[in-house]
Protein backbone atom coordinates (compact mmCIF):
# COMPACT_ATOMS: atom_id res chain seq x y z
CA UNK A 1 0.00 0.00 0.00
CA UNK A 2 1.77 3.44 -1.13
CA UNK A 3 2.41 5.93 1.79
CA UNK A 4 -0.42 8.26 0.60
CA UNK A 5 -3.23 5.88 1.01
CA UNK A 6 -1.98 5.17 4.74
CA UNK A 7 -1.71 9.07 5.62
CA UNK A 8 -5.25 9.62 6.55
CA UNK A 9 -5.06 6.61 8.64
CA UNK A 10 -1.54 7.61 10.10
CA UNK A 11 -3.31 11.52 11.20
CA UNK A 12 -6.54 10.17 12.59
CA UNK A 13 -4.30 7.63 14.92
CA UNK A 14 -2.00 10.61 15.56
CA UNK A 15 -4.43 13.12 16.38
CA UNK A 16 -6.84 10.71 18.44
CA UNK A 17 -3.78 10.10 20.49
CA UNK A 18 -3.90 14.34 21.18
CA UNK A 19 -7.77 14.49 22.42
CA UNK A 20 -7.90 14.65 26.26
CA UNK A 21 -11.30 13.32 27.67
CA UNK A 22 -13.66 16.19 29.12
CA UNK A 23 -12.70 16.52 32.45
CA UNK A 24 -15.78 15.31 34.93
CA UNK A 25 -16.20 18.32 37.04
CA UNK A 26 -19.22 21.11 37.80
CA UNK A 27 -17.81 22.68 35.20
CA UNK A 28 -18.86 19.61 32.93
CA UNK A 29 -20.87 17.48 34.54
CA UNK A 30 -21.15 15.19 31.76
CA UNK A 31 -20.76 12.06 33.83
CA UNK A 32 -24.25 12.24 34.59
CA UNK A 33 -27.71 14.07 33.16
CA UNK A 34 -28.98 14.44 36.72
CA UNK A 35 -25.77 16.88 37.87
CA UNK A 36 -25.78 18.94 34.75
CA UNK A 37 -29.40 19.84 35.13
CA UNK A 38 -28.76 20.24 38.61
CA UNK A 39 -25.66 22.78 37.91
CA UNK A 40 -27.50 24.75 35.42
CA UNK A 41 -30.67 25.02 38.04
CA UNK A 42 -28.37 26.34 40.58
CA UNK A 43 -26.26 28.40 37.83
CA UNK A 44 -29.84 29.88 37.40
CA UNK A 45 -31.34 30.10 40.96
CA UNK A 46 -28.59 29.89 43.56
CA UNK A 47 -25.35 31.48 42.32
CA UNK A 48 -26.22 34.91 43.39
CA UNK A 49 -25.28 34.25 46.79
CA UNK A 50 -23.45 30.30 46.83
CA UNK A 51 -19.91 29.35 44.97
CA UNK A 52 -21.21 26.53 42.96
CA UNK A 53 -17.97 25.36 42.24
CA UNK A 54 -14.70 23.77 44.29
CA UNK A 55 -12.04 26.73 45.05
CA UNK A 56 -14.83 29.85 44.52
CA UNK A 57 -15.75 31.93 46.91
CA UNK A 58 -19.54 32.34 47.43
CA UNK A 59 -20.53 35.86 46.46
CA UNK A 60 -22.40 36.41 50.14
CA UNK A 61 -19.87 35.34 52.21
CA UNK A 62 -22.64 34.34 54.61
CA UNK A 63 -23.82 31.68 52.16
CA UNK A 64 -21.86 28.63 52.42
CA UNK A 65 -20.35 26.97 48.77
CA UNK A 66 -21.57 24.18 47.78
CA UNK A 67 -18.77 21.80 48.06
CA UNK A 68 -18.47 23.13 51.60
CA UNK A 69 -22.30 21.83 52.14
CA UNK A 70 -21.46 18.32 50.41
CA UNK A 71 -17.78 17.87 52.20
CA UNK A 72 -17.92 20.21 55.69
CA UNK A 73 -21.46 19.75 56.76
CA UNK A 74 -23.40 16.62 58.09
CA UNK A 75 -25.24 16.63 54.80
CA UNK A 76 -26.07 13.27 53.43
CA UNK A 77 -28.42 12.73 50.22
CA UNK A 78 -31.25 12.30 52.02
CA UNK A 79 -30.79 14.74 54.40
CA UNK A 80 -29.93 17.44 51.89
CA UNK A 81 -33.01 16.54 49.35
CA UNK A 82 -35.22 16.97 52.93
CA UNK A 83 -33.40 20.64 53.41
CA UNK A 84 -34.80 21.52 50.48
CA UNK A 85 -38.21 19.82 50.59
CA UNK A 86 -38.75 20.84 53.46
CA UNK A 87 -37.87 24.47 53.06
CA UNK A 88 -34.65 26.76 52.87
CA UNK A 89 -36.17 29.77 54.76
CA UNK A 90 -33.67 32.50 56.43
CA UNK A 91 -35.67 35.30 56.89
CA UNK A 92 -33.92 38.31 55.83
CA UNK A 93 -31.81 36.18 53.53
CA UNK A 94 -34.09 34.11 51.53
CA UNK A 95 -36.62 31.87 51.42
CA UNK A 96 -37.08 28.89 48.79
CA UNK A 97 -38.82 25.66 48.81
CA UNK A 98 -38.36 23.32 46.00
CA UNK A 99 -40.27 20.90 43.98
CA UNK A 100 -39.44 17.34 43.87
CA UNK A 101 -37.34 17.23 40.91
CA UNK A 102 -35.58 20.51 41.59
CA UNK A 103 -34.30 18.94 44.83
CA UNK A 104 -33.55 15.95 43.12
CA UNK A 105 -31.53 17.89 40.67
CA UNK A 106 -29.80 20.30 43.02
CA UNK A 107 -28.73 17.41 45.60
CA UNK A 108 -27.42 15.11 42.65
CA UNK A 109 -25.09 18.47 41.94
CA UNK A 110 -24.01 19.51 45.01
CA UNK A 111 -23.32 15.83 46.31
CA UNK A 112 -21.25 15.47 43.07
CA UNK A 113 -18.92 18.02 44.79
CA UNK A 114 -18.42 15.31 47.84
CA UNK A 115 -14.35 14.52 47.93
CA UNK A 116 -13.87 10.81 47.79
CA UNK A 117 -12.68 9.67 51.69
Amino acid sequence: MSLARLMPSWCTIILAGCVQPLPQTPTSPVADPQVGRGFAFAEAQCSGCHALKRGEASPNPQAPGFAAVANEMAFTTVTLREFFLDGHDFPGMMSIQLEEEEADMVTAYIMSLRERR
